[in-house]
């Protein structure tokens, strides 16, 4: 008995520096770094969208996925959940443009969030329109279980100051402002308010005083790459202190539904934006970059709509992602159990022609759908 018992201590510590390594490859693989870009209590943060490591969500999810695997049952991790079709902005590069739906109510949103737990979600992406227009946003919000799941918002900015006391008492930990450019002038232009950009870093700024772990969203694009407008307000970013920088790919969606130049992979031009941000990742100086071009690539999980993501609309269609307007049902007709498999079934159709964007296979998505 003892000589199992020993045996048993010593195999666990021996095993500890490889979990270790693992672990950390693991997630340098998924973000491309493995910087701690914050604290949630007493957990390590690395990215936004991650639980706090070692936290019992985080357990939860771990355990969550190796089942999956286990079993061979694809189960989703993360819900982004379009709230509204409303915004105060109208910005040039909307993906959301053109979107009318009649809005779920309170109680059918947080039946969506009850249902998504217990299909495996752990990460919920709150966005819009802008979400902050929402008068029962808190209400929404707080009914993501704490034990079992996190929540980020995503928001223009023109709200969040007056909105931060009350997000604060929901449950809310992080949030991430929409920086199209570091200068003040080109950023309103761009979103057409005037005035967004200074109300914007400053529900920023307060954010991050009150303790939230708080990021800065951007898209990247050729002619930004080209211009150093992307360098610009990564560095923005990085004076400002912020906890992550989330980069998006211009996409052919909304108001941008018509650009065939986007529609395609485009190889030199990744490769290019890669050798930034790799700049960035290995820089610990600086803040985490979350770049979804790097998780949707072949050497990492491939596009993940369908596959561990999946997108409510604002009138409870289920689809891939936000940008993607191609839906398999409604939570409204159907439960989102059946519509989880039926969105991974299609997915996996997608997947024989492309582990890339579905916007981007045989030309991109019919957007009219």
């Amino acid at each position: 008995m003892l000589q199992k018992v020993r045996y048993n201590f010593f195999s666990l510590l021996s095993a500890l520096p490889s979990l270790n390594t693992f672990k950390q490859e693991a997630i340098r693989l998924h973000l491309g770094h493995n910087k701690i870009i914050g604290w949630d209590g007493r957990y390590p943060v690395r990215s936004l969208m991650i639980p706090g490591e070692s936290s019992p969500v985080f357990i939860k999810a771990a355990a969550r996925l190796y089942n999956s695997n286990r079993f061979g049952i694809r189960y989703p991790c993360v819900a982004t959940l379009s709230l509204t079709c409303n915004c105060d902005a109208d910005c040039a590069h909307c993906t959301a443009y053109g979107l009318s739906e009649n809005e779920m109510t309170t109680e059918q949103w947080k039946k969506a969030i009850a249902d998504s737990i217990e299909l495996g979600v752990f990460t919920f992406i709150f966005s819009g329109g802008e979400p902050l227009l929402r008068k029962d946003i808190c209400e929404i919000i707080s009914a993501v279980d704490p034990q079992r799941s996190i929540a980020l918002l995503y928001t223009n900015g023109s709200q969040l100051e007056k909105w931060l006391p009350e997000l604060k008492k929901a449950g809310l930990k992080r949030i991430a402002v929409s920086i199209d450019f570091a200068e003040e002038a080109r950023h309103d232009e761009q979103r057409r308010i005037p005035g967004l950009w200074r109300t914007a870093v400053s529900g920023l700024r307060a954010a991050k005083k009150m303790g939230f772990l708080v990021g800065v969203s951007t898209f990247a694009s050729i002619d930004r790459l080209q211009s150093g407008d992307l360098e610009n307000v990564l560095r923005f970013a990085a004076r400002e202190k912020i906890n992550e920088i989330t980069i998006y790919d211009a996409l052919p969606s909304g108001r941008l539904k018509d650009r065939t130049d986007l529609k395609k992979s485009n190889k030199v031009y990744e490769a290019e934006l890669r050798a930034l941000i790799q700049k960035w990742w290995i820089d610990a100086s600086v803040p985490g970059v979350w770049w979804y071009g790097n998780l949707r690539s072949i050497n990492n999980s491939g596009c993940s709509g369908g596959q561990t993501m999946f997108n409510i609309s604002p009138g409870g269609n289920l689809r891939p992602c936000d940008f993607c307007r191609e839906t398999v049902g409604s939570l409204l007709e159907e439960d989102l159990s059946s519509l989880w498999f039926k969105l991974h079934e299609l997915s996996l159709l997608h997947r024989k022609q492309s582990m890339d964007c579905w916007l981007y296979q045989e030309g991109g998505m019919d957007d009219s759908r």
